[in-house]
Order: structure tokens, then sequence, then C-alpha cells
């Protein structure tokens, strides 16, 4: 069995974009030209190679999101919407995007700033903003500005929103039942508290996240409602708190174990290494040492502070918003997604194998390692069955022992759940030479998992091609897209 291994592939259960860790310290943010039409661009080139580009071109794209469509159903994401975009002539767009994932079934919480449009009132009435530690001072004059800003936004994403569902959309909520409309919901689905005092400065109205309503989230998430949330927080004694809106994007995020986080930019952006290449993702740890590198850290009370006079607006933005990335996998997000709204970037970025943004995820991989020479007799033990059933070739503890740099582990309290041995070959080819499930291990997906650490090994080392060699598992590895080659191939 053969196929083609691509950086970009995704597989579901693991990490989307396969890539080589990069040198953080030299990481580099790119604006990237956008291309303005890559459907009619693919579309043309299947024509050109002979193909329907009508039927095939989206008989093809249908075919190859079916995955991430089932695998998203049910899941929670939050969305952050800057107050940039409320003006961009593409807006009503992004959200049709948005209102189609919720569709196919995602359940949505949308989180709304409204900084700019202060900015903008404060300085057509001349007022000086008051800027301390990075972070606006919001007096009572500012608070109502705020008040009116944090309004006009939310009301401007809920009337988009509920022109975007009514459109005869309908879906199975939680209980099976079929909801014909979703509803936006607003509201007291979060306390507020003050800042307070800090490094001798009174940030009077400013607020942090004192608390999350999850029950509350979740209940209209049951009843297939979208929830909208702004930046203007309320306290248990009713007062108004103004709050950053990436920051507690990230923790309501955190609070309702939302499985991703978007975050836009305004501009259409690339990270690139010091030889000029494209980086795709980012792990946690990897967007931690970049943050350290630009001089960001993310401090205490919510406030995202660094050196920024080296940085372009675009990269200042950037690396700000791949702090909150961070801050919101801390609390236990599995993914944040750093998108350029333009051209249905979002649809793309879910439901694509490429996708069209920055991904930020946990360490996945953090368990696992190449095995070592203490692990020989805990491989053995665990291929033995295995090798007597015939599903694998036969191997003895010394041909383990021999070959023990090829083999490779994922463990979990220094037990051995899941082994895969992988040979790299001449003219960047690689075999997959086994994976095997330990019997204490009811979790099938640590196979998944398995099978795109040894794809990602592949990828590091410079491997195209990848090849199995089976006689009774031919059919899950033509599940995962391999597939079937002649021998002469080899």
């Amino acid at each position: 069995r053969k196929r083609k291994s691509r950086a970009a592939e995704k597989i579901i259960d693991r990490v989307d974009h396969m890539t080589l860790l990069p040198d953080t310290k030299n990481l580099m943010i790119v604006p990237q030209a956008h291309k303005s039409d890559d459907r009619a661009a693919a579309a043309e080139e299947i024509a050109t190679q002979g193909g329907a580009p009508g039927k095939n071109f989206f008989v093809n794209i249908f075919r190859g999101s079916a995955a991430y469509i089932a695998s998203h159903r049910d899941s929670t994401m939050v969305f952050h919407i800057p107050a940039e975009l409320l003006e961009w002539e593409g807006f009503s767009g992004l959200i049709d995007d948005i209102a189609l994932a919720w569709l196919l079934g995602i359940k949505l919480v949308i989180v709304v700033g409204c900084r700019s449009l202060v900015d903008r009132q404060l300085e057509s009435l001349g007022i000086e903003a008051k800027v301390s530690n990075g972070r606006r001072v919001t007096d009572k004059d500012t608070l109502e500005i705020v008040k009116m800003q944090a309004g006009y936004a939310r009301f401007e994403v809920e009337r988009m929103l509920a022109r975007a569902l009514s459109h005869g959309c309908s879906r199975h909520d939680a209980n099976g039942c079929v909801s014909d409309k979703a509803n936006v919901v607003s509201g007291n689905f979060y306390t507020a508290q003050p800042v307070g005092v800090l490094d001798g400065t009174d940030f009077e109205y400013s607020g942090i996240l004192r608390r999350v309503d999850t029950d509350k989230v979740h209940q209209a998430h049951s009843n297939s409602d979208v929830v909208l949330l702004t930046n203007l927080g309320v306290s248990p004694s009713g007062e108004h708190f103004n709050m950053i809106s990436e920051s507690l994007a990230a923790d309501v995020a955190g609070s309702i174990k939302a499985s991703k986080i978007f975050y836009f930019t305004s501009e259409d952006i690339v990270l690139k290494d010091s030889t000029n290449r494209v980086v795709p993702s980012l792990q946690l740890f990897e967007a931690k040492e970049m943050l350290l590198h630009k001089n960001y850290e993310l401090g205490k009370h919510q406030f995202l502070t660094g050196c920024e006079k080296d940085l372009l607006p675009i990269e200042k933005e950037t690396v700000e918003k791949i702090g909150w990335s961070v801050s919101a996998l801390e609390k236990g997000v599995k993914r944040a997604h750093l998108v350029c709204p333009q051209d249905g970037s979002i649809l793309q970025e879910l439901y694509t194998r490429d996708g069209s943004g920055l991904l930020i995820s946990r360490d996945l991989y953090e368990d696992f390692r190449q095995a070592d020479a203490e692990d020989v007799q805990e491989i053995y033990g665990l291929m033995k069955p295995l090798c007597d059933s015939g599903v694998l070739g036969r191997r003895t503890m010394g041909m383990i022992e021999r070959d023990i740099d090829s083999y490779y582990v994922y463990t979990r309290d220094d037990h051995i759940l899941t082994v895969g041995q992988l040979h790299f070959m001449e003219e960047k080819n690689a075999e997959i030479c086994c994976i095997a499930l330990s019997q204490d291990c009811t979790d099938p997906r640590k196979r998944n998992a398995m099978l795109g650490y040894l794809e990602r090994l592949c990828v590091n080392n410079g491997a195209d091609t990848i090849f199995v060699l089976s006689t009774q598992t031919m059919q899950w590895f033509r599940e995962k897209g391999f597939y079937p080659a002649e021998i002469d191939a080899l």
C-alpha cells in the first residue's frame, strides 16, 4: 500500500497540519497576497487536466469534507469578532459562513469586541485614552462610550446572524429533535469584577472575568441557540466593567471546554522560518517560545504585555492573538486558529485538509518518544500475540533489540500502550513496518495517533512516499487514506 505524504494533510484525531519543528527564535510574520478565487483556479486546473470542473470538483471537495463535518458535529467553538470587521464589506459573508457552521452541527459562542469603535469616538471627542501596562484605564466617561459601542456591536452582529440563520435552515438538536430556527441569545452569561489598583494605577471600570455560567451556556446550546457575548461585563452588584474581549473569549472557551477558538486577523499572514519555509502550525510550547522571543508575556489579571517598538502593526496584532491563543490552550481548549476572514476561510479551515490559517494546538505528541534498550522486553511482549496470530511478521527479542532505533512508543505512566516501527529508505521513501496496540489499551484512537506521529516523522525527515506491506490490515490503512499499489511499485 502506498500513499503520498504532504505536510498540509490533516487526519481526524491528530494534529491537522504536519510540519517540521520550527526555529521559534527566527519566525517571521509575513503578510500574504490573498488569492481572490482559489476555487475557480482549482476548477480551471481540473479542466486543463481533462476533468469536469463542475461535477468532479464539487464531489471531490464534498467527499473530502465529510470526515471533518462528522468530527466537528456537536463540538463547541468560540469565535472572536473584533470591531474592525463590523464595517468590512465582507462581513455579511463571514456571518453566513458562521451560520453554515451552526447548520452543520457546531455549537457557537461569539464574542464581539468594540475597542476600535471606542478609540474612534474618544478621538472624535478629543479625549485622550488612558493606558497603563498595555491596557485601557476605563474611567466613568469612557465607560459610557463603551456601553454605547458595545451595544452597537452586539446589535449589528445579532442583526446579521438573525438574517443568516433564518434562511429556512434546520438541524437536529442535542435531543434529536429538529430545530427549525436558531435564536441568538445574549445576557448575563458571565460575571465580571474590577481589575482594581495595579502598580499604583487605578483601572476604575476596567474588568476581568469572575465566573462563567456554564450551565446557562450549555442550556442555550441544547436549544440550538447561538450565544452572543460582548466585552461589557456586569458584576453581581450590578456595576458594569470594560473587559478585554480577546481575553474574555479565551476564558469563556476554557470554561465551557470548547474544542476550538478562532481569532481573526486583519491581513492574510503566514509564518516563515529562517529558511523561508512556511510554518502552518505551532504546538503550544512553540507558541510560548515565540512569545518569549518577541518579549511578550501573559501576566496577572489577563494582561498581555510586551515590547512593541520593533514590530509592524500586523506583526503586533498577530503576536498578541497568538498570546491569547496560548491563554485559551492553557485553559483546556484543544486548538486555536488565526484566520483572515476572506473568501470562506472559516469553512476552508474547518472542513478541508489544507486549512487557511495558522493552527496552534496543545502538545498532542508529548507522550510519544523513540524507544530505547529498556523498552525491548515490553515491546516484545506487546507484539508477540500479533506475531503468533500472523498479523505481524516474526520478530524475536534479538531482532527488536537490533532495530530498536526504528521503534517509537506511546506511553502512559511509563507503560507502553502503542508501538510503531518506521524504516527510512532511499529516494525519499519510508515504510511503516507495524503499528501495535497493547491489550491493556481500550482506546483505538491511540492507533490513529501513532499513525499520525509516524507520518509527522516522515515529513520531518523529508520522505514524500509512505508504504506498508500487509496481509490482514489492508482495510484499516485504506480507511486512513492509503491506496493499493502493484508489487512493481516497490
